[in-house]
C-alpha cells in the first residue's frame, strides 16, 4: 500500500481490498475476534505476558502522545491547521450532535441518549495518533486534534450534562 503509493504504482482491486486483513492491528483483532466467538480459554502463561502488555498499552500511548507534543511545531501551529481544526469542530461538535440525533430517531431518551450523546462527546482517541504514527501519515495533524479536542470536550461534555444529565 505505502510503497505502491510512493512509487505511483496503482494497486489491483483484490490486493487493495486484501489490505486491511495485512494491518497487523486488523489481524490480531480478528484472531481475538475468533478466540472470543468460539469460547476458547487460553492457558495462563499464554495470558499473562498478554495482560502485561495489555496493562502496559495506554501508558506507552500517552508517554508516546506526550513526547509527540515536544514536536515542533506546538500544537495551533503549522500548515495543518485548517484541517487540524475542522476535525475538532466535526468531533466536538458534530459528532454530539449527530449521535444525539440518532439516539431520539431511535427512541432513546433519559439515561440511554445521555450515554449516547457522551460517547459521541467524547475527544479523538489517543490510536488515532498511534495509527498515525504507524503509518507515517498525517501525524502532526493526528496529534493536534486529539490534543485540542481533548481540550474541547470538556466544554461540550459539561453543555451536554447540563441540557441532558438531569
Amino acid at each position: 500500500g505505502q510503497k505502491a503509493k510512493a512509487l505511483g504504482t496503482k494497486l489491483s482491486a483484490g490486493r487493495y481490498l486484501a489490505l486491511p486483513f495485512r494491518n497487523p492491528i486488523t489481524i490480531g483483532i480478528l484472531l481475538g475476534l475468533a478466540v472470543n466467538l468460539a469460547g476458547i480459554t487460553m492457558p495462563a502463561w499464554v495470558m499473562r505476558p498478554v495482560d502485561m502488555i495489555g496493562a502496559i498499552s495506554v501508558p506507552l500511548m500517552l508517554l508516546a502522545f506526550g513526547v509527540s507534543l515536544r514536536l515542533d511545531p506546538l500544537p495551533g501551529r503549522g500548515e495543518h491547521q485548517a484541517q487540524t481544526w475542522t476535525v475538532v469542530v466535526l468531533k466536538t461538535l458534530a459528532h454530539p450532535f449527530i449521535a444525539w440525533a440518532i439516539g431520539v430517531a431511535l427512541g432513546l431518551s433519559g439515561p440511554e441518549l445521555y450515554a449516547v450523546t457522551v460517547l459521541g462527546a467524547l475527544p479523538a482517541a489517543q490510536n488515532v495518533h498511534v495509527i498515525a504514527t504507524r503509518y507515517d501519515q498525517s501525524e502532526l495533524m493526528a496529534r493536534d486534534a486529539v490534543f485540542w479536542s481533548t481540550i474541547a470536550s470538556v466544554g461540550t461534555l459539561l453543555v451536554i450534562a447540563a441540557l441532558l444529565g438531569g
